[in-house]
């Protein structure tokens, strides 16, 4: 029987919104998961898997910090930190928490293969729902208006040529290798796109290898990504290249990930010392200054900027009752981070500081775009977001929030 450990890296996570600790059976039954854990359990010896019961509520700490790396993206593309790394760093964070949070949903999935309670089949169906209504919907949304307001004549940013690109999320690799430099205001895109294709990279592969190899799986990707994006430095690639390819990035949503399936299952000492830690390394990392071509220095420190990103949220996920979590959840950047996806979308369409507007006009100009920014993405939250996701909840069968039994 799987009981609490003193000091539980959840502790108290079952107490959010009234939910009970969920009920341990000792025969293995399906799991589902969201986006908080809340007990460590432990599968069968014979399938060799370690897991975490993945219920509906969320864990502390990571709304606020997509809300700081959203904040950062919009700072830097606005501000004279553009000449910084401080937005890559905070896509990087966004990265991490990504490959923390979609690996493990995919690891427990697994976990229900290997148990009998679902076949791959029905596992990546689910996936591809769940993701597909959380992401698509108000990308192809954001496009398609964009592409009416140029047709009317009422918008001069669109490209035709780039459309294709980006309806398949290819954005990264339009601008680095077709257009060469980035994109006006769909230059954002890239980010997207990487992790569009890491979910159909991940998807099938987590859920057709066995559960006990996902952490060797992870460190394979980690490996190879470093190697392509050192490569590119050795090279002397332009900065744009190393920044957007794919399989580089894939390194840092696998950093994530191996810290999910492979370090999650141990208690961190001093975890509430060490999330400051990476944060303020996170920040140092980010204000290096940008180099194109990239050298090594950079080279090295964004992989230090990933691996400070993967050890503070897992560092956050076991001192749930830190005073860095409990700023992390103060209300109105918790908010936004619920809102980051939409927002980080959106800024950069609605972006307008006329040439001649000086100092004060641009700083007017920039609290007009996050303000703006800001009210779209809580509308698109509540009126498009939030009932997809709960459709899709009701749309498929309620899976029991059990939890595999230790043997």
């Amino acid at each position: 029987m799987v009981q609490r450990r003193g000091g539980h890296p959840f502790r108290g996570a079952d107490r959010l919104g009234g939910l009970n600790p969920p009920e341990v059976s000792a025969t293995p039954r399906r799991l589902d998961y969201g986006t908080s854990i809340t007990e460590v359990c432990r599968g069968d010896r014979q399938l060799g898997v370690s897991c975490r019961v993945l219920p509906s509520h969320r864990i502390k700490g990571f709304d606020g910090c997509r809300a700081l790396a959203v904040v950062a993206v919009f700072l830097e593309h606005r501000t004279a930190l553009r000449a910084t790394e401080l937005g890559h760093v905070a896509v990087l964070l966004f990265f991490a928490l990504s490959g923390y949070l979609i690996v493990g949903g995919l690891h427990s999935d697994r976990v229900g293969v290997e148990a009998g309670q679902r076949s791959v089949f029905t596992a990546l169906r689910d996936f591809i729902r769940r993701r597909t209504l959380r992401i698509f919907p108000i990308y192809y949304l954001a496009l398609g208006v964009l592409a009416a307001l140029s047709a009317l004549g009422l918008w001069s940013g669109w490209s035709w040529e780039a459309a294709p690109w980006h309806l398949l999320y290819l954005s990264n690799v339009y601008q680095a290798y077709v257009l060469g430099t980035w994109q006006d205001t769909f230059g954002h895109l890239w980010s997207l796109a990487i992790e569009e294709q890491f979910y159909l990279f991940a998807a099938p592969t987590l859920l057709l290898i066995p559960a006990r190899r996902h952490a060797v799986v992870c460190a394979v990707v980690v490996a190879v990504g470093a190697c392509v994006g050192l490569a590119h430095v050795a090279q002397g690639a332009s900065r744009i290249v190393w920044v957007t390819d794919s399989m580089a990035n894939f390194a840092f949503l696998a950093m994530g990930g191996f810290a999910r399936t492979a370090l999650s299952r141990w208690r961190m000492p001093a975890a509430k010392w060490i999330a400051p830690a990476c944060g303020l390394a996170l920040l140092g990392l980010g204000l290096v200054r940008a180099n194109d071509p990239v050298n090594w220095r950079m080279g090295l420190g964004m992989l230090e900027a990933g691996l400070a990103a993967a050890g503070l949220i897992l560092a956050l996920a076991d001192s749930q009752d830190s005073l860095l979590v409990r700023f992390l959840e103060w209300r109105p950047l918790a908010a936004l981070g619920v809102v980051s996806y939409a927002f980080y979308l959106y800024t950069d369409f609605l972006w307008f500081a006329p040439p001649w507007a000086g100092p004060v006009g641009h700083a007017a100009a920039m609290a007009v775009n996050f303000m703006g920014g800001l009210a779209l993405a809580t509308a698109s939250w509540w009126l498009i977001e939030k009932p997809l996701i709960a459709w899709g909840r009701r749309a498929r069968p309620a899976a029991p929030r059990t939890a595999i039994a230790r043997t």
